[in-house]
């Protein structure tokens, strides 16, 4: 995975604008002398969640056993972040991480999209005592430069901060 040392190439507008956000918050720091700390974390769920994010949608469909439109393959490989996680590793930060550097909060629960909506289809089946159905899908094209898979290294989280993720994505 990407560590907090990895040159940022951006494959996209929205990567780029990620990187961007962190070029701000190094020149507010060299001119103001603020004392920032900097977290990168992705694909974070739970409760609440705004429902047009994966996996709230997934569950809405999964819930009216729908078709899950897919883009691309469906092959996408993505790390899963539970809020609660993800809370307690900026708790970390706050407390043990130090003035100007960058720590990656993630996991290594890595899951494809297709399979993301299989697990959550056969969740909400079984939470709404149903007999457990296969997820049923339709493919559009994929976003352009859309990453096949997303991996961040949460080394330096786990031995500088004592973080690790507790929750997998079944568990979330």
């Amino acid at each position: 995975g990407k560590i907090e040392a990895s040159r940022l190439l951006p494959g996209n507008p929205y990567a780029a604008t990620k990187i961007a956000g962190e070029a701000y918050v190094r020149a507010f720091i060299a001119q103001y002398k603020l004392p920032i700390i900097t977290a990168r974390m992705n694909n974070i769920y739970g409760p609440n969640q705004w429902d047009v994010k994966v996996v709230p949608r997934f569950i809405e469909i999964a819930k009216v056993r729908g078709e899950y439109t897919i883009q691309g393959s469906g092959k996408q490989l993505r790390s899963w972040l539970f809020v609660d996680d993800a809370s307690a590793g900026l708790q970390k930060v706050c407390e043990r991480g130090r003035i100007g550097e960058i720590y990656n909060l993630g996991t290594y629960y890595e899951k494809n999209v297709a399979d993301l909506a299989s697990v959550i289809q056969a969740e909400v089946d079984r939470q709404l005592g149903r007999e457990v159905t296969e997820a049923r899908f339709v493919s559009i094209p994929d976003r352009p430069y859309n990453d096949m898979r997303y991996l961040i290294d949460i080394t330096k989280a786990q031995e500088e901060l004592g973080w690790t993720p507790q929750i997998s994505f079944e568990e979330g």
